[in-house]
């Protein structure tokens, strides 16, 4: 679902995920879940029953669904309730810069990383450092100015970077 981005910032802004940004949670990463627990299922279903090698790794597999199933629904469960956290400060891009700036002078920073595969951005606030996507998410962030980041509930994601 393609949307514009001024409703989507709006949608953010109330606390809430806009239904375009419902495929930044249920991910590749979830597709991969939701694979190894068919692949489970079947493996629970194929394995012959009677020796007690079998039950030992009957069980193992049960524990390895059951923590899948788990990632899952806690994934829907993200997306069900729709909410998102704020945080909000003055952003300061530090690109290569080193020492980065405290958090005091400015409560975000942005900055690139150099790795063998190229650059990676991050971003650093509120005693975290997240990743941000090289392209959309970083490129809204313009240095200096107020920002306002969206994150899922468990602060572990950047859905969206909205400028002020």
């Amino acid at each position: 679902m393609k949307a514009d981005q001024a409703e989507v910032d709006r949608v953010n802004r109330e606390g809430r995920l806009h239904p375009s940004q419902r495929w930044k949670i249920i991910d590749v990463a979830f597709w991969l879940v939701v694979f190894m627990l068919v692949i489970g299922v079947l493996t629970l279903a194929t394995l012959p029953y009677g020796t007690t090698a079998i039950a030992v790794a009957a069980a193992a597999i049960g524990v390895g669904m059951a923590l899948c199933a788990g990632y899952c629904l806690y994934r829907l469960s993200l997306v069900w309730r729709g909410k998102v956290v704020l945080f909000s400060g003055y952003t300061h891009d530090a690109a290569r810069q080193r020492p980065l700036p405290s958090p005091e002078e400015y409560p975000i920073v942005v900055y690139a990383e150099h790795i063998r595969a190229g650059l990676n951005y991050w971003a650093r606030f509120d005693g975290l450092r997240l990743p941000l996507a090289p392209g959309p998410l970083h490129t809204r962030f313009r240095p200096d100015q107020e920002h306002t980041i969206v994150l899922i509930p468990n602060r572990k994601q950047i859905i969206n970077v909205i400028p002020a």
